[in-house]
């Protein structure tokens, strides 16, 4: 069986089934590219040897539990995975070590970081589905993880639309500036 001739099994993330990519691609199409299951990561899934799996999943740490999971019970012969976003270092060096336990660093084959934070409901408006975010933000103390993911969110739209924002804040707002200062960092650190 040579490459071109390998099976797919396309894994994905609750976030992903959001943002409908397993649903507007052409099965047609993904059956062209030899992709021929599509299963949620969260399913119960049996082993397929000699098939390789293709992950979009976000770098949370339920789904680097999940590819632990997957790792121990040798689900597939070639990994593939890809991130939503960027994968924080201490989940990246998580991943490291259950891949060293599980004795599979020979099944992963390629790592990529995407920036497909956002759901783009046309071609000038897009979500983060996030419910109640203002809100969230204007409070007082608001969870550094939703600053990281939301700053994060916002640099995909950046990147993706190939735009360089120019970031207007209110001191006067709680998290404004935190958030700005996150979303500087990021797009400088990230190009």
């Amino acid at each position: 069986m040579t490459s071109s001739d390998s099976l797919y099994a396309r894994q994905f993330s609750k976030f992903f089934q959001l943002l409908n990519i397993v649903n507007s691609l052409k099965e047609g199409d993904l059956r062209n590219e030899n992709v021929t299951l599509h299963l949620n990561i969260n399913s119960p899934r049996d082993p397929l040897q000699g098939v390789a799996a293709i992950y979009f999943i976000q770098p949370t740490e339920e789904n680097i539990a999940k590819l632990a999971e997957d790792f121990k019970k040798n689900l597939y012969s070639h990994i593939f995975l890809n991130f939503s976003q960027e994968i924080k270092p201490q989940y990246l060096d998580n991943l490291a070590n259950l891949v060293v336990k599980a004795n599979c660093s020979t099944h992963i084959k390629q790592v990529f970081e995407h920036h497909l934070n956002f759901i783009s409901l046309n071609q000038d408006l897009f979500t983060f589905n996030l419910p109640r975010i203002y809100s969230c933000l204007h409070r007082q103390g608001s969870s550094q993880d939703l600053l990281y993911y939301l700053a994060s969110s916002l640099f995909s739209v950046f990147r993706t639309t190939k735009s360089i924002p120019l970031v207007f804040f209110k001191p006067s707002f709680p998290n404004s500036a935190d958030l700005a200062t996150r979303l500087d960092v990021i797009c400088f650190n990230l190009k």
